[in-house]
C-alpha cells in the first residue's frame, strides 16, 4: 500500500562517533543550525540520528517518546552513551489507528524549556509533534525531536 509520491519515516538508526567531524552528513539536523549530537555539552559519544524511509504507510512511525530511567531498555540504544547518569532512549510508536504518519524529523535545541507559544510556532512551521526533552534531569540545553506528518489515506 503506497500513497503515490510519498515516503514515510519507518525507523531511526542511532549512530555513535568519537569525533564531531565523523557524524554522518545526512543525519537529522537542528532547526536553527545548532549542534545535532544528542550528547552535545556532555562527555561521551557523538550521537546522531539517521532516518530509514518506507513507501508503505502501514510500516511508518506515528510518534516518538523519550524514556529517561536508571536502567537500560533492551533493544534500544542509550542516547547518553559514555556520558554517565541515566539511560536515555528514543522509542518509536507505530499506531495503525492513526492515519497521519511521520514524513520528516528535526531537532530543536534551546537554552530554555519549550513554551506553549513556541510549540504553536512549531505547528505553524508544519511540525505536528514534539518529544519530551532528551536532557531531562541532566541539565544543559533543552533538546527535542519534532516531526511533520501527512495523511496516509
Amino acid at each position: 500500500m503506497s500513497v503515490s509520491g510519498n515516503r514515510w519515516v519507518e525507523s531511526i538508526q542511532v549512530v555513535f562517533t568519537d569525533k564531531e567531524e565523523e557524524q554522518p552528513a545526512n543525519r537529522v539536523k537542528e532547526l536553527r543550525g545548532g549542534a545535532t549530537s544528542i550528547n552535545a555539552g556532555f562527555r561521551g559519544k557523538y550521537v546522531s540520528f539517521l532516518l530509514s524511509y518506507t513507501p508503505d504507510p502501514t510500516l511508518a512511525t506515528t510518534s516518538f517518546f523519550v524514556v529517561v530511567q536508571r536502567f537500560a531498555l533492551d533493544d534500544f540504544e542509550d542516547l547518553a552513551k559514555g556520558a554517565g547518569g541515566d539511560y536515555r532512549h528514543l522509542v518509536p510508536v507505530y499506531d495503525q489507528s492513526i492515519e497521519t504518519k511521520i514524513t520528516e524529523l528535526m531537532l530543536y535545541r534551546s537554552a530554555k524549556e519549550m513554551t506553549g507559544a513556541e510549540r504553536e510556532n512549531m505547528r505553524s512551521l508544519g511540525y505536528s509533534g514534539v518529544s519530551e526533552n532528551f536532557n531531562k534531569g541532566r541539565g544543559g540545553d533543552f533538546l527535542y525531536l519534532m516531526w511533520k506528518t501527512k495523511d496516509a489515506i
